[in-house]
């Protein structure tokens, strides 16, 4: 246990030097980030899905932020089954609408390999920012996602189908990455 609190303090370590050095210094332990300015262009999301669960945004370009994600229905409440996605930031919040994107990921082949019963399928459509607070504001824009998923579904233990892939099961492993890019402005 010692050594992967060590190995994870490290990480942390060697990403703030790589950040600072890269950034000449300016990033550093403690510091506060700078008030996000009101500038319109192009903006590039980097977001990890968790199911109902919150999971991590990065948005970076004319928007630079973090905070998490929540799925919402069209009234902004909570909803794991929401087609509309909440990104609660330091600054502010977003809200873009998902539903085609849902659609084609509902519909996606995916790729399957039975001899390691893993697959992985995704799916790209704009996604229309639909609201925003604080600093996000009068935002409007679209950006365009790619949502990927990638699971390890696991084998039967008993019975006739021992050993093969049990495609109804829960993943034993799964992942799903959200990227994109898209412009945005600000009125008012």
């Amino acid at each position: 246990m010692r050594h992967n609190r060590a190995f994870a303090a490290a990480g942390v370590l060697g990403t703030a030097i790589l950040v600072s050095t890269l950034f000449g210094g300016a990033v550093g332990f403690g510091a506060t980030a700078p008030a996000t300015p009101r500038v319109g262009g192009v903006v590039n999301v980097f977001a990890e899905s968790n199911g109902s669960k919150p999971g991590r945004v990065v948005l970076i370009g004319a928007i630079g932020d973090s905070g998490t994600t929540t799925n919402v229905n069209a009234n902004g409440k909570v909803d794991a089954k929401g087609d509309y996605i909440k990104l609660t930031l330091k600054a502010g919040t977003i809200s873009a609408n998902l539903t085609a994107l849902y659609q084609l990921l509902g519909s996606a082949t995916p790729s399957f390999t039975s001899a390691t019963c893993s697959a992985s399928f995704a799916a790209t459509s704009p996604a229309p920012l639909t609201g925003a607070t604080g600093a996000y504001r009068g935002i409007s824009g679209s950006v365009t996602l790619t949502f990927t998923v990638a699971v390890v579904l696991p084998r039967y233990s008993s019975g006739t189908k021992k050993g093969q892939c049990n495609l109804s099961g829960d993943p034993t492993g799964e992942q799903a990455i959200v990227t994109g890019a898209g412009t945005v402005a600000f009125s008012g």
